[in-house]
């Protein structure tokens, strides 16, 4: 199951998601992550897209190097149900070589 997001991830206004967004899209690496984080959860977003917007968000991030946003991809994941075995732990483990210094094969 995916982690309650940070408190100022849920309580996001129109006007400062769309600030996020712009920045997110500029591949800001936190912005991303809030991204993902505001569609995972449906804050700070008019209409929830589902786990598809919020997979896009954390792949961004977890490409650059973010090992939250690439747990959080695993888990979406794993919940979705949407992959092959192997692409469901893909993310995950990646976050964990990420974690331990490890080279991060994407």
């Amino acid at each position: 199951m995916l982690a309650r997001p940070r408190q100022e991830t849920r309580a996001v206004d129109p006007a400062q998601a769309a600030q996020v967004m712009r920045a997110a899209n500029a591949e800001n690496m936190p912005a991303q992550v809030i991204g993902c984080n505001m569609f995972a959860y449906g804050a700070g977003v008019t209409q929830c897209s589902g786990s598809s917007r919020a997979a896009e968000w954390c792949t961004k991030a977890a490409e650059q190097g973010n090992p939250t946003s690439a747990t959080m991809l695993g888990e979406l994941y794993i919940q979705a149900r949407q992959a092959r075995t192997m692409r469901k732990f893909k993310w995950l483990l990646c976050a964990v070589r990420m974690e331990t210094g490890a080279k991060a094969r994407v």
